[in-house]
């Protein structure tokens, strides 16, 4: 058989010999990355033939691509369009080697590739190709990548859970804030029941205080302002956080700390665990009417009533006295309201009427000649000698400086009995004089030895305010 321009001569010394196969012939082998639309094959001139070369059928392109996976795969001669064969038909080639030209590309990924060369390849193919081809490099990345990961964090290749914990990680504080501004809101719009209603059963004194009524009393005279709610951390494993709150009443501050069960999510009733302040009267004021924050209370000893932080100022109902020193401020503990610290007092007007009726009863006193005034300056009878006063003939006197004493008498309450106002330090001499007669004759003199005008008191607790003069 001859040879032809691409077969290789017989005499070649290192190439192989290749037969007549179909497997043999140049489009058999991989195309060359480096062809260009319209470019000419080494078998086919298109300056000898006139002609462009033909598109293969897809039957022609489908044995190609067999012969190509099947057959050997030989390098690519690098041609062009205008080239002609290196030696006529049926000349015999030169005996020296073969040089063989620079390829365009490494022999590993010529070798690698597998798809068949075509007879003719546009640009837009070659662009194609190469696109396709990084788009499936991208995703096959990208899918190793990811299922690579998926692989060492999901050996069950089944989505893993996150932790219940991790989604509820903040939800106990945000709880506690929400309660804690639910307590200050309370507070603020003075609902009493609300109130007691987050307590629940902490409360460990009476709640007779914790009221509407008590609440709006105290934040007429003393406005709300300044108001948080900060979570500060959980307490224990019971899901009780703990929330500082902190608010100011008129100028008094208050910062305390509640607990707040996070665990109960359907109510809010019982969710704080306060230790309330205890108010607490020591039975120092008897039988006077109290009002806590314009409530009445019961004032006997052990009376214990569980407040809210907060002032509390104390009245009592009675004409004429008020309850002196400085209100409450309940925060922790015990607050207790002593007698001795807030001691019932006259008004301006109170003053004024005691002083006006220890003058009346004065007065009225000194004015009798009888023998019993009746304001502990009885004086009796009997004189030495045998001799006696005659009754409706004495006269009682004191001195100008006594009812200036008694015109500005600074009475207090008594220890026994709080309604009872008294100046047990006012004392004034008073001076007797009367009728006598007896075995010895009969006269007028002064009688030395009486009793003084002392210590007036006044009750309060009855609306006719008498008086009463004596230790």
């Amino acid at each position: 058989m001859a040879n032809f321009p691409w077969q290789k001569p017989d005499s070649a010394s290192g190439d192989e010999t290749h037969d007549g196969d179909a497997s043999n012939f140049p489009w058999a082998q991989r195309p060359s990355t480096q062809a260009s639309p319209g470019r000419s094959m080494p078998w086919r001139s298109e300056a000898a033939t006139g002609q462009a070369p033909a598109e293969h059928t897809p039957v022609e392109q489908k044995q190609a691509d067999e012969t190509a996976t099947e057959q050997p795969r030989h390098e690519p001669r690098t041609t062009h369009a205008s080239m002609t064969p290196a030696h006529p038909i049926g000349a015999p080639r030169p005996s020296q080697p073969r040089q063989k030209k620079a390829r365009s590309r490494p022999q590993t990924e010529l070798a690698n590739r597998k798809r068949p060369r075509s007879a003719h390849r546009s640009g837009t193919g070659i662009r194609t190709t190469i696109i396709v081809a990084v788009a499936v490099l991208v995703i096959a990345g990208v899918g190793y990548g990811v299922f690579t990961s998926f692989n060492a964090t999901t050996p069950n290749d089944e989505p893993q859970a996150v932790p219940a914990d991790v989604i509820e990680e903040a939800a106990p504080a945000e709880r506690a804030i929400e309660v804690g501004n639910d307590f200050v809101e309370a507070i603020r719009t003075a609902d009493g029941a609300a109130l007691q209603s987050l307590i629940g059963s902490t409360l460990m004194g009476d709640a007779a205080l914790i009221t509407d009524a008590v609440l709006a009393e105290m934040l007429e005279r003393h406005p709300l302002s300044e108001t948080s709610v900060t979570a500060i951390g959980t307490d224990d494993s019971a899901g009780i956080q703990d929330v500082e709150i902190a608010y100011r009443l008129g100028d008094q501050a208050f910062v305390y700390e509640i607990g707040i069960d996070t665990i109960d999510r359907d109510s809010t009733e019982g969710a704080v665990d306060l230790d309330l302040p205890l108010l607490t009267f020591d039975g120092g004021f008897g039988d006077m009417e109290i009002a806590v924050n314009g409530t009445v209370a019961a004032t006997g000893s052990g009376s214990i009533y569980s407040v809210v932080p907060g002032v509390y100022e104390l009245a009592t109902s009675a004409e004429y006295v008020e309850l002196a020193g400085a209100p409450i401020i309940a925060t922790t503990g015990f607050a207790y309201a002593y007698t001795r610290e807030h001691e019932p007092t006259l008004t301006d007007e109170g003053l004024a009427q005691f002083r006006s009726r220890a003058r009346t009863s004065a007065e009225e006193c000194l004015s009798s000649t009888a023998l019993d005034a009746g304001c502990e300056l009885a004086v009796t009878p009997g004189l030495q000698g045998g001799n006696s006063l005659i009754d409706g003939t004495i006269e009682r006197t004191i001195s100008e400086e006594s009812w200036a004493e008694i015109d500005a008498l600074e009475p207090t309450a008594s220890s026994s009995a709080p309604l009872v106002m008294e100046d047990a330090f006012f004392s004034a001499e008073v001076v007797f004089t009367g009728d006598w007669s007896g075995a010895s004759g009969a006269g007028r003199d002064q009688i030395y030895g009486g009793p003084y005008l002392a210590s007036p008191s006044v009750d309060f607790a009855d609306p006719d305010l008498p008086v009463t003069w004596g230790y």
